[in-house]
């Protein structure tokens, strides 16, 4: 993970001086390893996951997305959170639980 984060710095930086024109700069990694806590997400401007639960993670779809959510905004509670990918089958409860939840922040 600290390969990740280091990478994730010098991506940054390098956005930063040769194309700075505003965009933002994010990754998706996998939500189940590391986890919400994922040092790699603190140089980045949006945190963004891969999310399976009740398909290849633990959990239910609609519980594991929500309790999983809930934590990353605990951790990272000035980023905004993106589900950048989850199972067909069970998008609709994703979306469910996304739209449970009233603390999505966009600067």
């Amino acid at each position: 993970m600290m390969l990740r984060k280091a990478y994730n710095e010098r991506l940054v930086q390098d956005v930063r001086t040769n194309y700075d024109d505003g965009r933002l700069i994010t990754q998706s990694a996998a939500a189940d390893q590391p986890g919400a806590h994922d040092a790699s997400m603190e140089p980045l401007d949006v945190a963004a996951w891969t999310m399976y639960f009740g398909v290849f993670h633990g959990g239910t779809p609609y519980e594991g997305t929500r309790d999983f959510l809930e934590e990353a905004h605990r951790l990272w509670p000035d980023k905004p959170i993106l589900n950048t990918e989850s199972d067909i089958g069970v998008s609709k409860t994703i979306a469910r639980a996304i739209s449970s939840l009233a603390f999505i922040t966009i600067r």
